[in-house]
């Protein structure tokens, strides 16, 4: 979801990208006003006010995540989607009143705008708005589309402002599992009404909206789920320890033969017992069928990877984890190898070391992109 970014700049020391996607929103949006019997310079107002509007989108996304950071929680970067910005925190507050301070933060930055514009309406044109003109005037727009903003981020659907408001009150009187999964249901039965709505009314938009929110709602609940079952275990509780290393000068070849019986879909690549990469079972097998395989392991493995420490918190490790990424080799302080994180199999393996069971179907797969919702 977040790739194929582009990179805006870098502001209060977080990052801001825009999406590929986010522009087919002004190109629609011109079209249309261009289709409607619209000249340039209509298009250029109109295109304008879309960069004012997703103006005050960023500054709402930056009232989370500095919130955020007034209780120690770390942001990794924003990007500007066509319905919105997703801010993606390193993780949630842990105090339920601390994740209700984050979520209202983005709506009160709406406030503040929307009040500094009513004051300066109010002061050009007094409180007689009738005689103030053109009603479609930027001010006048850009003060009307904020409290719309305020209202509807403010709707209790879950992973939506107003759906954290919720889940943080309901953590209050149970446990944050079972409150993310209420503020999830809620979301959910929110999310078909809107979807239904947007058809009725024939506003493409809304549906695309709503079905963000049963989504990415479901995916962080689900991020939740495994975040409840490891709390407080680390990396060393749930990888493999048997497993297969290849030696950076071997041939390809021969190692090959090695590989052959083994279930590794990774393996890491050692020189003189430390950690230098790693090499993928795909491209092992790639190199077999093409006139690589005389080449040494080291001509043709990856040297820029993800390794993680035995000692890291592996709810931390299992949130952030890039999608797509299933075995990552575990180093000690002497950076060599001990282990693999198998995130298809690691929860089963803390189950079975500590005596619980999963379920099966909440485990099978740890591909999630992370944290929703704001994605934060």
């Amino acid at each position: 979801m977040m790739s194929r970014r582009f990179k805006l700049g870098t502001f209060f020391g977080i990052a801001l990208f825009i999406h590929w996607s986010f522009f087919l929103l002004p190109a629609w949006i011109a079209y249309s006003e261009w289709s409607n019997g619209g000249q340039w310079i209509d298009v250029l107002l109109t295109l304008g006010f879309v960069v004012l509007l997703f103006t005050c989108v960023i500054l709402h996304e930056y009232g989370h995540v500095l919130a955020a950071r007034a209780f120690g929680v770390g942001t990794r970067d924003i990007t500007m989607l066509p319905i919105g910005g997703v801010a993606r925190l390193e993780r949630m507050p842990q105090e339920p009143w601390q994740e209700l301070i984050v979520a209202v933060a983005g709506p009160a930055v709406n406030v503040l705008i929307a009040t500094c514009l009513g004051i300066g309406i109010i002061a050009v044109y007094g409180f007689n708005l009738s005689d103030s003109g053109d009603s479609n005037m930027f001010a006048h727009r850009l003060f009307a589309v904020n409290i719309a903003l305020i209202v509807f981020n403010m709707i209790p659907a879950f992973p939506m402002d107003g759906g954290r408001v919720f889940r943080s009150i309901a953590s209050m009187f149970t446990n944050h599992r079972r409150a993310t999964w209420m503020a999830m249901r809620l979301g959910q039965v929110i999310a078909v009404v809107l979807f239904v709505l947007g058809l009725t009314y024939n506003q493409p938009f809304i549906p695309l909206i709503a079905a963000f929110i049963f989504w990415v709602g479901m995916m962080e609940y689900r991020q939740v789920d495994i975040a409840s079952q490891v709390k407080d275990l680390r990396v060393r509780d749930a990888m493999l320890r048997q497993f297969c290393v290849a030696s950076i000068d071997s041939p390809v070849a021969e190692f090959a033969e090695r590989a052959a019986d083994q279930l590794q879909r990774t393996f890491p690549v050692v020189d003189n017992g430390v950690y230098r990469g790693v090499l993928p079972l795909e491209q092992l097998a790639t190199a077999m069928q093409t006139n690589t395989s005389q080449q040494t392991v080291g001509q043709i493995m990856q040297w820029d990877t993800i390794t993680v420490d035995e000692n890291d918190l592996l709810e931390e490790v299992l949130v952030g984890m890039p999608r797509g990424t299933t075995q990552i080799p575990v180093l000690d302080s002497d950076h060599k190898v001990v282990g693999l994180l198998d995130t298809d199999t690691c929860l089963r393996r803390v189950a079975l070391r500590s005596g619980r069971q999963t379920d099966p179907d909440a485990v099978s797969s740890i591909d999630y992109y992370s944290p929703a919702g704001d994605e934060r």
